[in-house]
C-alpha cells in the first residue's frame, strides 16, 4: 500500500468497524484495542498533514505501542492476518522499505549466527509474522521450524537453543523456555501433530499397550488442551480435550479386573474423578465445585 492507500484503508476500518458476534472477554478486549489504534491512527494521518509528518507521528506511534502488546493476544504475532496488523505492516514498509520489521518491532534482535535461520530483515515481514513466536522477553522472535529438531526417542531432551541470541540482550534467552516452548508447539495444528507423534511414538515404543502409555498419551493431550499454558480457551478447554477423554475412557472400561487391581489407589481415584466429571452429567464435583473440574488440575492430578 502507498500513502494514500494506508490513509483511505485507515477511514475504512473507521467506518466499517466489525462487532465481534460473540462477546468474550478477550474479544471485548481486542475490539477496544483496535478502535484505540485507529484513533491513534486518524490522529496520526490527519488530512490536512503532509506525508512526511504523517509517517513521523506513525513511527513515534509504533515505537510506543509495541511494548504494550507484546505477549498479548493483540500482538502482531497473535494476529497476523487482522486488517489492522496489515495496515501497521503497511506503514512500517513505507517508514523503512529494507529493514520494516525494525519499525513494527523496535529492539527485536535481528541476526541469526545459525546457518539454518535467516536474519530477519531478510524474510518477508508476513512470513515472519506468521511462522515466529516471541520471546517471554520480547527481545527475539523464535522461528516455529525449531520444532523440527525434535527426537523421537529422547524424552527429556533441552530445549532448543535461540537462533537469534544477542549477548549483549543479557543471558536469559540462550535457549527458550517451557512457556515459550508450549507456546511454539501450539502454534497451530501441524506443530500440534508433531507432538502428537511424538507423544504417540514413545507411548507405541515403550508401554502402549499398558495404562502407562495410555496415561502418557492422555496427559499430553490434557496439557495442549490447558487454557493455562495449551491452545484451550476456559470456555472450551474441556470440549478440545474430550475426544483424548473419550479415547482413554474406551480404553480404560475394557481392562480386565486383574489389570484394574493392580492400579495404585491415588491413579485408581484421579482416573476415576475425571472419568466422572467429564461423562456423568448427574456428578456432584461438577455441580459444587467447578474449580476442581479444570483441565489443567485433572491433568496435574494424574501427572503426580
Amino acid at each position: 500500500m502507498n500513502f494514500l492507500e494506508i490513509k483511505e484503508r485507515i477511514q475504512d476500518l473507521v467506518r466499517n468497524a466489525s462487532v465481534p458476534v460473540v462477546r468474550t472477554l478477550r474479544t471485548d478486549v481486542e475490539e477496544a484495542w483496535e478502535r484505540y489504534m485507529l484513533e491513534k491512527l486518524s490522529i496520526a494521518f490527519q488530512d490536512d498533514t503532509d506525508e512526511s509528518q504523517c509517517l513521523s507521528n506513525a513511527e513515534a506511534l509504533l515505537r510506543d505501542i509495541w511494548p504494550l502488546i507484546q505477549g498479548t493476544s493483540v500482538s502482531y504475532t497473535a494476529k497476523p492476518d487482522s486488517e489492522l496488523t496489515q495496515v501497521l505492516v503497511a506503514i512500517a514498509k513505507l517508514i523503512s522499505p529494507k529493514n520494516p520489521l525494525e519499525k513494527l518491532m523496535p529492539g527485536i534482535a535481528l541476526a541469526s549466527f545459525s546457518d539454518d535461520y535467516p536474519d530477519l530483515q531478510k524474510l518477508p515481514i508476513k512470513q515472519v509474522l506468521k511462522t515466529y513466536v516471541l520471546s517471554g522477553s520480547g527481545q527475539y522472535l523464535y522461528p516455529v521450524a525449531l520444532i523440527a529438531e525434535l527426537t523421537l526417542t529422547d524424552e527429556k531432551e533441552a530445549l532448543p537453543y535461540n537462533p537469534y541470541y544477542d549477548y549483549r540482550l543479557g543471558e536469559a534467552d540462550v535457549r527458550m523456555n517451557p512457556e515459550e516452548w508450549s507456546r511454539l508447539t501450539t502454534h497451530s495444528a501441524q506443530t500440534e501433530a508433531v507432538m502428537q507423534t511424538k507423544a504417540n511414538y514413545q507411548a507405541l515404543s515403550t508401554q502402549n499397550h499398558h495404562l502407562l502409555g495410555q496415561l502418557t498419551i492422555l496427559v499430553h493431550q490434557m496439557a495442549l488442551n490447558d487454557a493455562h499454558g495449551g491452545r484451550g480457551t476456559q470456555e472450551d478447554e474441556a470440549g478440545q480435550a474430550y475426544p483424548a477423554l473419550l479415547q482413554f475412557k474406551n480404553y480404560y472400561e475394557k481392562l480386565p479386573e486383574e489389570e484394574i487391581s493392580k492400579i495404585p489407589n491415588k491413579i485408581h481415584e484421579a482416573i476415576d474423578f475425571i472419568l466422572d466429571v467429564t461423562f456423568n452429567p448427574q456428578s456432584s464435583v461438577r455441580a459444587e465445585n467447578p474449580i476442581e473440574t479444570c483441565i489443567g488440575s485433572r491433568r496435574e492430578a494424574l501427572y503426580a
